[in-house]
């Protein structure tokens, strides 16, 4: 099995984030769903952890 390279993961965690934060302006303020929401910030947690762990 091939490891992935931590520059990988760094980007694919960049990418998770990017991604996320206009989805959770969209949620909160635009569409104010809160089950939107909390799915956007449950995604946002997980790649919080990610980010720890690769950096």
């Amino acid at each position: 099995m091939k490891r992935i390279d931590r520059a990988v993961l760094r980007q694919a965690a960049l990418a998770a984030v990017a991604v996320d934060f206009p989805l959770l302006y969209v949620a909160a303020v635009g569409i104010e769903s809160a089950a939107l929401t909390a799915a956007a910030l449950a995604v946002m947690a997980a790649t919080a952890v990610a980010v720890a762990i690769v950096y």
